[in-house]
């Protein structure tokens, strides 16, 4: 597959090796801020599942967001990269 120019953000959002990191960083981060934040609770089994659930949710967006748009950088230099050898030969 060549690199595109323009990948769009969801795009790059959607992107099996961009899932996948934002799915092991949600499920370490998560874990950890849900023992910190919620242990007592969840030990006591009166923790709230929204507060759980956000939890997760937060750092999985963030670790997308921040995965997608390397992915974009690595592409755009990529295909600037391809443009230049294509100049020269």
């Amino acid at each position: 597959m060549s690199p595109q120019t323009s990948w769009s953000l969801i795009q790059a959002c959607r992107s099996p090796a961009t899932l996948g990191n934002a799915l092991k960083v949600s499920l370490t981060i998560g874990s950890v801020l849900n023992a910190i934040n919620q242990g007592e609770a969840i030990i006591s089994g009166s923790v709230g599942l929204g507060n759980l659930a956000l939890n997760y949710i937060v750092p999985f967006c963030v670790a997308a967001y921040s995965g997608a748009q390397m992915l974009q950088k690595q592409l755009s230099a990529a295909a600037i990269e391809e443009k230049h050898d294509r100049q020269i030969d």
